[in-house]
């Protein structure tokens, strides 16, 4: 399961209103911990000083499995697998060629297997742990805490509650993950420039696409206090959510080329993604009407939703989302797009709105079925 799909199951367990208290002062709250990272490391310097199999295993067992970090990679896992502290280190140990697998590296087309990925992390940072010290001493020195607040705040409601924990991790899983408001970031999978060192720049985004997740769904929870479920119009919600974060944060289009020869093979699938699904906007839009009628009847289950919606690197639900918010930002400016969180069954009124002007102006664009635009915006249980 890759990075995009994770946090895309994240939101969407977050997508139910909640309460959030209105009175933080977000900018005292927003952590980023390396502890876990810096246990890591020294752990490999251990496994390179051919320490011996208990004293390794004890050591991990001792002084990292208990850190925040790496239980918040165990409580990820946990969700989707048998996973404990236990397996975890049996993970590490294969991945990094300290123990016997049968797992294949490549698959028949000669690509890379998810394990053949994993080794190439593992034994890189096990080969090069000076390499990676000095990367996560270039994070700790960016700074990127306060940066990616503003970013994320910059298009959310004004008080919306962005309350986060960041734990900077060495993985080889998930390159990076959210679960609740704890994410974990894999230093082993940061984006590179093509020099090789850390992309400052888009790393802060992802901290702030994160961010403006958690202030979605804390403003959702205070303007949609009337629900007692959500799930009936997730399909909205998702669409609302990873479209903001995307659009307005990550800025995909104007990065297209970059990511396509970029050094890490995250960034060039979220290229083939967007590439692949522009020339078919208009059936995605047909397919996300259809869908949200199927999800106000109940007949939309999570499973389906992610079947098609959340494949790949950015799948549907983003180069959709973030084509509808292009088309807000365009029309209806800045200040009504910020107000979408409050209440997302509003959204689809709102494009609405929008394309009804990119209409008038010549522009083609697609207008939802307005029984279905008040079947949406009316929605309560």
């Amino acid at each position: 399961m890759n990075r995009i799909q994770v946090f895309a199951i994240a939101c969407l367990i977050l997508l139910m209103p909640q309460g959030c208290c209105s009175k933080c002062r977000t900018e005292n709250v927003v952590t980023i911990d390396f502890e876990t990272a810096e246990l890591m490391i020294d752990w490999l310097d251990l496994a390179a000083s051919e320490a011996s199999d208990s004293v390794l295993r004890s050591h991990f067992l001792d002084q990292i499995a208990s850190s925040l970090g790496c239980q918040a990679i165990i409580r990820h896992w946990a969700r989707f697998r048998e996973w404990d502290e236990e397996i975890f280190y049996d993970f590490i140990l294969e991945a990094a060629g300290m123990k016997p697998t049968d797992q294949p590296l490549t698959d028949e087309a000669g690509a890379l297997t998810s394990f053949g990925k994993r080794r190439e992390l593992w034994s890189s940072a096990l080969a090069d742990r000076d390499r990676l010290r000095e990367k996560l001493q270039a994070l700790k020195e960016a700074d990127p805490r306060k940066a990616a607040i503003r970013l994320a705040r910059r298009y959310l409601p004004r008080d919306a509650d962005i309350t986060n924990e960041f734990y900077i991790v060495l993985f080889g899983g998930s390159n990076a993950f959210s679960v609740g408001d704890v994410n974990g970031y894999d230093l082993l999978q940061m984006p590179l420039t093509s020099d090789g060192d850390l992309n400052i720049p888009d790393i802060l985004k992802t901290f702030a696409h994160e961010l403006h997740h958690t202030g979605f769904s804390n403003a959702a929870g205070i303007g949609m206090k009337d629900l007692k479920d959500a799930s009936r119009i997730d399909m909205v919600g998702l669409l609302a959510a990873e479209g903001m974060a995307t659009w307005l944060i990550n800025r995909p289009l104007d990065h297209l080329e970059e990511y396509r020869a970029a050094p890490d093979e995250n960034a060039r699938g979220i290229a083939r993604d967007w590439d692949r699904l522009l020339p078919k906007l208009p059936e995605i839009y047909r397919r996300a009407e259809t869908d949200i009628r199927k999800g106000l009847a109940g007949e939309l289950d999570q499973d389906e939703l992610l079947a098609y919606w959340l494949t790949g690197y950015q799948g549907p639900a983003y180069i959709l989302g973030s084509n509808m918010i292009a088309t807000i930002e365009r029309h209806l400016g800045l200040r009504v797009l910020r107000t979408i969180p409050d209440d997302y069954r509003l959204f689809l009124e709102i494009y609405n709105r929008a394309s009804r002007k990119a209409l008038d102006r010549g522009e083609a664009v697609f207008l939802f079925d307005e029984s279905l635009v008040e079947s949406i915006t009316s929605f309560r249980n």
